[in-house]
C-alpha cells in the first residue's frame, strides 16, 4: 500500500505533533545522522534558521546577564555616593549628587533594554518551536521518500 502526498500531510498536522515532547533536532544526534545521509535544501534551510534563533537566544541571554552586572555595580556606585552624602562631606556634596543622578538615568537606560531583551526572549520558545515542527515534517518527508 502506498501513500499518496496528501495522506502523508494529513499524518503530518501540527496539532498533532505538537502534543509530543520534541527535542531541538539540530541539537540531537541520532537526527544529525539521520540527516546526514539523506538531506535537501529546505532541510538546511530549516536547521540554519534554527539555529540562528538559538545562538540569538544565547546572546541575548549574555547581554541580559551583562546588564544586569552593570547594573548591579551603579547601584553599588548610587549606596557608596548616598553614604557620602549621609556623611556630610561638604566638599564632594555636588560632585557626589551629579554622581548618583547619573548612575539612575544609566539604570533606566539599562532597565529599558533589559526589558526588552527580556521580551526577545520570552518569545524565542516559540519560533524555535515553530522552526523546529517544520524541521520535523520536513525530516519526515525526506525520511519517507528515501524508504
Amino acid at each position: 500500500m502506498s501513500f499518496s502526498k496528501k495522506k502523508i500531510n494529513t499524518l503530518l498536522d501540527k496539532k498533532v505533533i505538537r502534543k509530543s515532547k520534541i527535542p531541538i533536532l539540530v541539537n540531537d544526534d541520532n537526527w544529525k545522522r539521520i540527516i546526514a545521509k539523506n538531506s535537501n535544501l529546505r532541510l538546511k534551510f530549516f536547521s540554519e534558521k534554527l539555529k540562528k534563533v538559538i545562538n540569538k537566544e544565547k546572546k541575548l541571554i549574555i547581554e541580559q546577564k551583562s546588564i544586569k552586572n552593570e547594573k548591579q555595580v551603579l547601584l553599588k556606585e548610587i549606596l557608596l555616593f548616598s553614604n557620602l552624602i549621609n556623611a556630610e562631606e561638604e566638599k564632594s556634596l555636588d560632585k557626589t549628587s551629579v554622581q548618583i543622578e547619573n548612575n539612575k538615568e544609566k539604570i533606566n537606560l539599562l532597565n529599558k533594554n533589559l526589558e526588552e531583551i527580556n521580551r526577545n526572549i520570552e518569545n524565542i520558545p516559540i519560533k524555535t518551536e515553530e522552526i523546529n515542527l517544520d524541521l520535523l515534517i520536513e525530516t519526515i518527508k525526506v525520511s519517507y521518500k528515501s524508504l
